[in-house]
């Protein structure tokens, strides 16, 4: 299997923990796949995977070469493709971008999570993200989940207080 750092973060623990099941499953922001790999074979759902390079192939995945600028694009991919239970946003960690495919994915999914929302706080590149995630989160309603120097943003189309009880 393809490495990830979400096993050494605690996220992966953590979404095992809040997401027990999946029917589909989509993450922006590839790198090498290790991530879709571990949903593939932890969910047994279907797995989609966007980014603006892709890796080499993976069984059972599929890969969609596509920008987070492009709202256009990330519509007509929902379109096709969803709607999903769970979407990982893990991409571009920039603010703007992540509010674009926040506006442009959200209606797609049971469950929409920002991986590392903190990172404005430990990387100026990245000076915006925290923002906009508390923004989204103060605007539609979700959850902050701290793990350290990670963490993730949990905004749901279904009361998430159902998501916290399991």
């Amino acid at each position: 299997m393809r490495e990830t750092d979400k096993h050494r973060s605690g996220i992966i623990r953590a979404y095992e923990s809040l997401f027990p099941r999946c029917g589909k499953y989509l993450e922006i922001g590839i790198y090498n796949g290790g991530s879709l790999e571990w949903a593939r074979d932890f969910y047994g759902c279907e797995v989609y995977g966007i980014d603006i390079t892709l890796p080499d192939p993976i069984e059972g995945v599929t890969m969609v070469e596509l920008d987070q600028a492009d709202t256009e694009g990330l519509v007509r991919f929902g379109e096709e493709y969803g709607p999903f239970d769970l979407i990982i946003d893990d991409g571009s960690h920039v603010g703007s971008l992540t509010l674009n495919t926040f506006e442009a994915l959200h209606r797609f999914a049971r469950y929409y999570v920002i991986e590392d929302w903190g990172a404005g706080y430990l990387h100026p590149d990245f000076e915006d993200l925290h923002i906009a995630v508390l923004r989204l989160v103060w605007d539609h309603g979700g959850y902050l989940v701290n793990l350290g120097q990670s963490g993730f943003a949990v905004i749901g189309t279904e009361p998430l207080e159902e998501l916290l009880r399991r």
